[in-house]
């Protein structure tokens, strides 16, 4: 799944976008030199890994959404 994706990064094939995975942050799931394919158009919610362009960075985050903040409309990832 996708939020804020940066249009710049990754390849797109019919309608999904590839990235690598270039941390062990998300070990065991993913690791490093893994690749994520994404569906820019999905919904998503807590429990899912989704790829993010995060506000001030230049470069997308994969993360599982631990929570969502009703008040404040935000996600929360793992860290």
């Amino acid at each position: 799944n996708a939020s804020g994706y940066n249009e710049n990064e990754g390849f797109t094939l019919f309608g999904y976008k590839a990235y690598a995975i270039t941390t062990n942050s998300m070990v065991p799931n993913l690791k490093k030199g893994d690749i994520v394919i994404v569906d820019t158009d999905a919904e998503y919610g807590v429990g899912d890994v989704i790829t993010f362009l995060p506000k001030g960075y230049n470069k997308t985050v994969t993360h599982r959404i631990i929570e969502y903040r009703e008040q404040t409309g935000t996600y929360m990832k793992n860290l």
